[in-house]
């Protein structure tokens, strides 16, 4: 059996390397008097940063090779001019995405330039820049305003000049709580209210000028922040419903209406039961550190999980499952994986249909580009602030054209509706904030989404072309199995 990792400390604690039980070695060096690390090496990646007098980190580079710089900061002013009350904030990130190494001329760049005249030096507006082997140039603005408690009070979505319409999303507040979403005189959730311990009591989309879907949340019993039951009407009638949830002394949740869930003495999920076009089931076993060892989807009433092959000495999956030394997959079966030296996904081949997809990101790790060399298109997903996405634009690379997709709108962070020029739809979400139920302009459910415990759709997920899946994520889908499709978490450096 393979013995405990092995960590080196040296310099008053400061970590230099680690192995052994990894798949690789992970070395720091070259500190500076401060005791940042100048120097990373993980695996395949050989890293370089470089910090101001102030600390901050200027810049990441590729210490060998070409020494392409991966991610550049700038802080207080640009070009010497302060941009609002940005004395000591970051005023430009730009990361390069170079996603064909053998050809170094390819290199898509984001570049973020921040203003701050915003209440107290709050931001004000972000433009976005990005470049694709030094052509393709696309500008997008955005901007943002404040009540006086210092939420937003609209956002003026990214927009590139004469491609898709302009939007202003507003915030109405009371008391500092979020109780109205609007576009001018258009409301989107025409009211939010709450129950006396916060939590959202009910939320009313507005489909159209004559509709309105209502969200309720019921209290729970304990006034504990969780809910009793979600319920979707249109007046008096229900659209959807949760049922009662019911929780273990421990928190979690027992039963969601008919559906049930068990749990092992650490709370995992062992078992969940759920009712999606018929009683389905899934099942997991764990080792003693948590990890999955084996994963069950059955309609049966017995559900046995399947194993999954994991290595002690690594704590990875075998084969098809293969890895390079920075424990980044580089192949699942006919999939191949390729990565950026920052340890982001850069390119996903293969699959049953072969498709070739790339990816690009800004220098917060947020996917900013991604392009299916199998359609020719590149897919831009603008974010606000908070990395959610806001609009998306599409680039058609055979007819050089650019067009709008689509817009989201969020209440709190959490998903409220999508604008496309075929209309708005309004999204009604479970607990875990998945879109559940999406209702058209005539209150009417356009389609239905429901899940298995693990994340994995137990309904159609062709239905429609909503990208927005289990806990509200990004899922790019690769084929009708779902056992490929990529799902994109936010941040990841």
């Amino acid at each position: 059996m393979p013995g405990p990792p092995i960590i080196a400390l040296f310099r008053e604690g400061q970590l230099p390397e680690k192995g052994a039980s990894g798949n690789g070695v992970v070395s720091y060096s070259n500190y500076d008097a401060r005791g940042h690390a100048r120097r990373i090496i993980d695996g395949p990646s050989d890293l370089t940063f470089a910090f101001d007098r102030a600390e901050r980190l200027v810049s990441v580079q590729e210490t060998g090779g070409y020494q392409w710089p991966l991610k550049l900061f700038e802080y207080d002013t640009l070009g010497g001019v302060p941009q609002g009350a940005s004395l000591g904030k970051l005023v430009r990130s730009t990361a390069h995405n170079h996603y064909d190494p053998s050809y170094p001329a390819s290199d898509f760049i984001v570049e973020h330039s921040m203003a701050y005249g915003g209440l107290d030096g709050r931001p004000s507006s972000r433009t976005t820049v990005t470049t694709i082997l030094g052509y393709n140039q696309a500008t997008f603005t955005q901007s943002f305003t404040y009540d006086p408690l210092g939420a937003v009070a609209t956002l003026t979505y990214p927009q590139l000049a004469s491609v898709g319409p302009s939007r202003t999303i507003t915030y109405t507040y009371t008391q500092g709580m979020l109780t109205k979403v609007s576009e001018g005189s258009t409301d989107l959730a025409s009211s939010i209210s709450y129950h006396p311990n916060g939590m959202v009591n009910q939320v009313a989309h507005k489909n159209s000028a004559t509709v309105t879907v209502t969200d309720t949340h019921g209290k729970d019993p304990h006034d504990m922040q969780r809910p009793a039951s979600i319920t979707v009407a249109r007046g008096g009638t229900t659209l959807w419903s949760t049922g009662t949830y019911t929780y273990d002394s421990a928190g979690n949740i027992r039963a969601i209406g008919s559906e049930t869930f068990v749990y092992d003495l650490v709370s995992r999920l062992k078992e969940g039961k759920i009712s999606s076009g018929g009683s389905k089931r899934q099942c997991a076993a764990y080792d003693a550190f948590g990890n999955i060892t084996g994963l069950g989807t059955t309609s049966f009433t017995y559900c046995s999980p399947s194993p999954i092959s994991v290595s002690s000495w690594t704590n990875r999956m075998n084969a098809p499952v293969t890895y390079d030394s920075a424990g980044n997959m580089t192949a699942w079966g006919s999939l191949g994986y390729d990565w950026y030296p920052t340890g982001m996904l850069d390119r996903t081949r293969g699959g049953t249909i072969y498709r070739e997809t790339y990816h690009g990101y800004d220098a917060d790790g947020e996917r900013i580009l991604t392009y299916d060399t199998g359609v020719g298109t590149l897919t831009y997903t603008l974010r606000d602030l908070g990395g959610k996405v806001l609009r998306e634009y599409r680039f058609d690379d055979v007819a050089k054209v650019w067009s709008w997709q689509k817009d989201y709108v969020y209440r709190n962070g959490l998903h409220l509706a999508a604008i496309t020029s075929s209309g708005t739809k309004h999204f009604h979400l479970d607990h875990l904030g998945t879109i559940r139920r999406i209702t058209n302009s005539a209150g009417s459910i356009d389609t239905s989404h429901d899940y298995y415990p693990f994340g994995k759709e137990a309904s159609n997920a062709y239905a429609d072309t909503e990208r927005m899946k289990f806990t509200g994520h990004e899922r790019d889908l690769r084929d009708t199995s779902n056992t490929t499709d990529l799902l994109v978490e936010g941040q990841r450096s």
